[in-house]
């Protein structure tokens, strides 16, 4: 796979288009020759050979470069037209070349200069598509020869200043030689110096983007397990909210059978890279498939003073010695990010309490009690529910947020906007958000489990859309557990919402020592939260 492939949508290129000569042009004048020339537009602009007269195989051997031409130029279609040149008349045209630049750069295998280079022999197509001769084209395509970075000793740190301006990539390549689905991502985690013990979300393959930091997307091949993800970190952008980001690489799982564990060893390729595209300057490059181990912190980026940013080189790797090393959620491993940025050479940093943890669910999971207990002592003595999401475009959209309380026998209890408060004053609603507006959390639902009434032994969250517009209007839409101001300790990303107008977001159910908490994710319809006990009562 050419790196140009790897890393097309971000790199910059030079492009020299060499117009050679034509073979078997028509003849348009009398004389029974032509006076041929070449026109044609890319990357913005305009280019014209020279004319050559009175022939039917012109030569002009000339040159056209193009520097920084981005991939949307490469996509737009280069059509390079001949005509005849006419003193006291309009030019008639000869014909039409299509290039079609977009294949031949993903085709394309460059050196180690990073260059490329093609002889084209194309066909001149008139009006009516009949054959007008033949067009030579020598095409170059150059994406600078890579700038090696010599690999980082643990506690060393590299100067990124010159990508502040612009972006970094981080980068993976793994593959496997049978045909296992392996699930290995990379992870982000950004953390602010002044406030290290605030619990922020890793921006990873269910939480794409924040502003500078922005999961592009991550490409697998069933075919010999070839996997690649790729994310985008831009600082100006970052530094409005965060200074800092932890770099995280995790294998989960092996996708066909989740019983089995594969390590890093188990690869044949496992490439991580932190590259400057625009610069072409490679800041660290790590080879993982040697290691025994599932999970790897790489170090962290200091953009505190932009100017003069770093990367501290510091790799801790978990080997596998049990479960608890196989991180099946970012979230997992949020405590020991926080140990890792505690103990780095980090100037400034604040002190915080590095056992804080996250806890990241997917559709259908469940925490038991004493998984959650772990997490918050202090769980039964009140959490907040908050739940946002943001809209498509400029419509405003109708969101409601409400709890059903249940009882064995299938009574139930309502708290919405319509009824805020519980009759065991358990559970508190914040209020109606009518139009999704805003940052944060969309509406916050107070609970103090040991305060629910005991005849209640279910309370399910739901989001109904009160106008009945669809889910599918809607974009990054979470639910999140929360003690005080904003100590998050769980989330639940709610995709895949689809043409629905209702979704169950999750379930409380009392247990003989407590509560267990499950994320459903079950979409369904309705416009009022009373529409949906039945389909409640059912997934029970």
């Amino acid at each position: 796979m050419s790196r140009l492939k790897e890393y097309q949508i971000f790199q910059y290129l030079n492009v020299e288009i060499k117009i050679v000569k034509a073979t078997g042009l028509p003849a348009m004048d009398k004389s029974g020759t032509s006076d041929p020339f070449c026109s044609f537009a890319f990357a913005n602009q305009k280019k014209k050979t020279k004319t050559i007269k009175k022939t039917l195989d012109p030569e002009w051997n000339e040159t056209f470069k193009f520097n920084r031409v981005t991939q949307y130029h490469l996509n737009t279609p280069l059509k390079i037209e001949i005509y005849d040149w006419d003193r006291f008349s309009s030019n008639d045209f000869i014909g039409l070349v299509p290039v079609n630049l977009s294949q031949i750069s993903s085709n394309a295998t460059y050196t180690n200069e990073g260059l490329y280079t093609e002889d084209l022999t194309l066909d001149v197509k008139g009006k009516n598509l009949e054959d007008h001769g033949k067009l030579y084209v020598k095409l170059t395509l150059d994406i600078g020869k890579l700038e090696e970075k010599k690999n980082l000793k643990s506690g060393e740190s590299a100067n990124i200043s010159g990508a502040t301006n612009n972006r970094l990539l981080y980068t993976l390549n793994a593959e496997m030689e049978t045909t296992t689905f392996l699930d290995v991502d990379l992870c982000a985690i950004p953390f602010l110096k002044s406030k290290p013990q605030k619990p922020v979300f890793p921006v990873y393959y269910a939480n794409k983007e924040i502003d500078g930091l922005k999961y592009i997307g991550r490409e697998v091949t069933k075919i010999r397990g070839n996997y690649q993800v790729v994310m985008e970190i831009t600082p100006r952008l970052l530094t409005r909210e965060y200074d800092l980001v932890v770099l995280v690489v995790s294998i989960s799982k092996n996708l066909e059978n989740e019983n089995e564990t594969i390590k890093f060893s188990d690869l044949s390729k496992c490439e991580i890279q932190l590259f400057d595209p625009d610069n072409m300057k490679s800041v660290m490059n790590l080879k993982l498939n040697q290691f025994d181990g599932t999970c790897a912190i790489l170090g962290i980026l200091d953009f505190s003073m932009l100017q003069n940013s770093t990367f501290l080189y510091e790799p801790k790797l978990f080997p596998h010695q049990s479960q608890n090393y196989v991180p099946h959620h970012w979230g997992d491993i949020y405590g020991r990010v926080q140990q890792f940025v505690k103990k780095t050479k980090i100037k400034n940093l604040k002190n915080f309490n590095a056992n804080d943890r996250i806890v990241l669910l997917k559709k259908g999971e469940t925490l038991d009690f004493q998984q959650i207990r772990e997490i918050v002592p202090t769980f039964l003595e009140g959490f907040t529910i908050g739940l946002g999401w943001d809209m498509k475009g400029s419509q405003s959209v109708d969101l409601d947020a409400s709890v059903i309380m249940l009882t064995e026998t299938g009574q139930s209890q309502l708290v919405y906007y319509g009824n805020k408060t519980s009759s065991d004053k358990a559970i508190k609603h914040s209020g109606d958000n009518t139009s999704g507006a805003g940052d944060g959390d969309d509406e916050q639902i107070y609970v103090e489990l040991f305060q629910v009434d005991e005849k209640y032994t279910h309370l399910s969250v739901v989001i109904t859309s009160y106008r009945g517009d669809k889910f599918n209007n809607l974009e990054n839409a979470y639910t999140r557990l929360f003690k005080g101001t904003d100590s998050t300790f769980l989330r639940y990303d709610l995709d895949d919402l689809g043409d629905n107008t209702a979704i169950i977001v999750c379930f409380f159910h009392r247990t003989q020592d407590g509560w267990s908490f499950e994320a459903s994710g079950k979409p369904t319809n309705g416009k009022e939260p009373s529409q949906l006990v039945d389909f409640v009562k059912s997934l029970l």
